[in-house]
This record gives C-alpha cells, structure tokens and sequence, in this order.
C-alpha cells in the first residue's frame, strides 16, 4: 500500500470515529439512549460510573457492575453502537472488534455475552436488530470496504454468515452512509469502492434491499459534487431511520430517501438543532436531547416535536439522488461527442456518394456525343484560338471524299448535335460557333466557346 494510501485510511478511520462515536466527554464512554423512558445514560469505564439523566434534567450516578469484561480487551479509543430490546436492557457491539455486550439499566450490570476472538473486519458496519436478531452488514477492514452480512447467534453468541443479502447487491457498505428502516423493513446505503480508491466524480450508486422481496434495487446515484449536497458527507452521516441526518445536526438538514428529497428545518425552535447532543425518532415524533451550560454546570432537558410539524416547517432543499431512469444513465457527452462524428461520418458519405454519382452521370452523358466529337473537342481545346477549319472537321468526319454538299450536311449534323449536347447537360448554348475565314470567305471556322472548354476541361480532370 502507498503512503498516500495509509494517509487516507487513517483520516477515514478518524472521521468514521468522530462522526458515529457515542461520547460526550471523552474515550472509553459509551452513551445510550432510552427511549421507552426517554432517559439519557452514559457509560464511564473509566470511572466505572453510570451517568443517567432523565429528561426533567436531574442527573444522577451508580457504579456499573461488571460480568465478564475485561477492560483490557477493549480499544484505548473506540466506537460503540447500541440497541434497546427491552425497557431496562441494550445490547451494545464495539465497531471493528465483534465485541457484544448486554447493559441492565435496572441492575447498572454491564456484561460481555460474545466469545469472539477476531477483529478488526467490520468497522462502520450497518447494524441493526430485525425480529430479535441483530443483523451487521459491510463495514471496512484489510484496507476493504466489503458486503459481509453476519449475525448474532444467541445460542453460540457468536457471529455467524447471514443469509444472502450481500448477493446482487452493493460491493462496498457502510454506515457511513446507511441505515435499516424498521418501518419499510429496508435497508438504504451507497456503495462504495475499495477503501484506497479515489471516486473523483464524487457520484455514488444508492441502493435499497427490500427483506420482504429479498432483493436489491439500485435507485439511481448520489453527486455529492452537487451544491444541495454541500453539508452532507459520504463518509460521515447520522442514520436516525427514517433520515439521514448531517454529521452536524445543529444545521437541521436531512434526507427522506423514501421521498428522495432533502429537507433544511427553518422553524422557530432554533435550539432543536442548535443546542441537540442526540436525536432519536420515536412513534411519528422526533427528540432532541439538549445540553445546555448555567452557572458553571451542564444540564440536560428533553425536546421534541412531530414529523409532521419537522416537515411542515422545513424547506425543499432538492432531490437526494438521480433517479434510474434509462435518459439518465446516458452520458450525454459521450452520445454528443459520437453523435457528432457519426453525423460527420453520414455527411462525408453523402457527399461522397453524391459526387460519385454526379460524376458517373457525367461520365455517362458524355457518351451521348456524336461520333468522333471527343476528337473534336480535344482538337479545338488544344489550340490556342480554340478554332477547328473546314478541312481539320473533314478530315475528323472522315468525309473527304464525298461530295460538297455530303461535307456540308455531315458538317452541319454534327455541330448541331453538339451544341444540342452541350445545352441539355450544362445549360450551354451556342457551345460551337461557326466565323467566316479570313483567309477564303468560300469556308468557315469553328470555334469553341471558354465555356465549353471549361466544362470538357473539368470533365477530362474529373475521369
């Protein structure tokens, strides 16, 4: 792997922790949030303390007892997501280690119920409890970004393969970008390439998998070059289903990917958003626990509002992503560009064959002229005055020795017929002329027009 390559894995992995860690003050602190009782805890294995605030604000502390943990297996610094499967009970899986734990709020009993002895593959993995199993889907690890669906089973507690969801789908999933909607029963995600490739274009596949069908459906691409998409990054977003939320969630931006709009909240209770260190949506209302600073102490109060009042006092920012329809998955550069060329080629070929063709009409009418009218023709094109005498056409027409009236007649026939060819081809009149001579008024000349001999001159060029 290049340098360039480990710079960019590491500023990833930072990223991934800041945008989905669960601290408020420090490592080795693990927040859940109740929201059958609307209570806030915090978990400082430091201290070994439980920090719980309820939403009246009034914060109090036990001490956490453990069962099978040993602090020395988890990570200095890590990223812990939660579940609540039950009022007074979470199951917590630690990112990139496998690592799952069970927390009694009622008894402030933290145990470790996995026996995984491997690590490090599903970092930023999609998880999510479906009909009592909790399900993880792609993460990154190896320097990959991967597919792998593995779930929690309870009576090995082990993670094991789980089903087929990685087939037919998207290569690369994370979390980073996607989520589980327990109200459609489906899963929304980007795909992403290979952790150390650049996607310069910044256009990313969206994909839904529908359980109930057990497929996937690719529903268009997402440009985060786009200017609507300015606060939101693919490598860092909050899943709080049914939206996507911006990493910052004091700018009120989100995503409805079932609408495929994107929403910026514009009401009057500034300090939703503002003041908000965690969202959870629950039974059509959203909740904004806030944590507010007076006379030297933090507090913590409880806020919410339906998504009906969310939206209703938000704005339209934009569609999320292109939808895939066949006239957007065209490159329309590229359909110009060859367009172009093509209509280029067929304009060439035109031409082409229209020359061809006139030329060979051409060549063909030449073969209406009388009898020795090439020889004719050449003779008096050749010459500088363009002049053919009485006895040089004689002598062309082979008629010598017949008599004067014969010479005459042959004459006569001949140069009509030429004039007559010459008009009805090329709009050419009185191509051949006939002077009286200077030299003996009994006989004529012929001369041909600049005309004419431009159009005989082309005509031996063109063959």
């Amino acid at each position: 792997m290049t340098k360039r390559s480990i710079i960019q894995f590491v500023f990833f992995s930072l990223l991934l922790n800041f945008s989905q860690g669960q601290t408020l003050d420090g490592y080795q602190q693990i927040n859940l949030v109740d929201t059958k009782q609307n209570k806030l805890f915090k978990l400082d294995l430091k201290s070994n303390q439980c920090f719980e605030f309820p939403s009246d604000g009034q914060q109090e502390s036990r001490t956490i007892t453990f069962y099978n943990v040993k602090k020395e297996d988890l990570p200095p610094d890590f990223v812990a997501k939660f579940f609540q499967f039950s009022p007074n009970k979470f199951l917590i899986t630690i990112q990139g280690t496998g690592q799952t734990y069970e927390f009694d709020t009622k008894n402030c009993l933290l145990s470790r119920i996995d026996k995984t002895y491997y690590r490090g593959y599903n970092f930023g993995a999609i998880q999510f409890i479906r009909r009592d199993t909790l399900i993880s889907l792609g993460g990154h690890g190896f320097w990959r970004i991967h597919n792998i669906s593995t779930y929690f089973h309870k009576p090995l507690n082990e993670w094991e393969i789980y089903g087929s969801i990685n087939e037919k789908g998207p290569k690369g999933i994370s979390s980073q970008f996607g989520g589980y909607s327990p109200s459609e029963d489906q899963i929304y995600c980007l795909e992403f390439p290979l952790l150390y490739l650049e996607n310069n274009n910044l256009k990313y596949p969206f994909y839904a998998f529908n359980f109930k069908g057990n497929n996937w459906t690719e529903l268009g691409y997402v440009d985060f070059s786009d200017p609507q998409m300015h606060n939101f990054n693919k490598c860092s977003s909050q899943w709080i289903p049914p939206y996507f939320f911006t990493s910052e969630i004091t700018l009120g931006e989100f995503i409805d990917p079932k609408e495929n709009k994107i929403y910026r909240y514009q009401g009057k209770n500034n300090s939703f958003f503002n003041l908000a260190i965690q969202l959870y949506i629950k039974d059509q209302y959203i909740y904004s626990f806030q944590r507010t600073y007076n006379q030297n102490n933090f507090e913590f109060k409880l806020d919410s509002m339906s998504l009906d009042q969310l939206k209703k006092n938000s704005r339209i920012i934009g569609n999320f992503y292109t939808p895939k329809i066949w006239y957007n998955e065209i490159d329309w550069n590229f359909v110009l560009f060859y367009g172009t060329m093509i209509i280029i080629a067929f304009l060439i070929i035109g031409i082409y064959l229209m020359i061809n063709h006139r030329r060979k009409r051409e060549l063909k009418s030449w073969k209406q002229l009388p009898e020795q009218g090439e020889i004719f023709l050449t003779y008096l094109s050749n010459q500088s005055n363009y002049t053919c005498t009485t006895e040089k056409l004689n002598e062309i027409l082979q008629c010598e020795g017949k008599t004067i009236e014969s010479q005459r007649q042959s004459r006569s026939k001949f140069i009509s017929s030429i004039n007559l060819f010459f008009e009805r081809n090329y709009g050419c009149h009185d191509a051949i002329s006939r002077h009286q001579s200077e030299n003996d008024k009994r006989f004529v000349n012929y001369v041909i027009s600049q005309e004419a001999v431009t159009i005989y001159t082309r005509k031996n060029v063109n063959m």
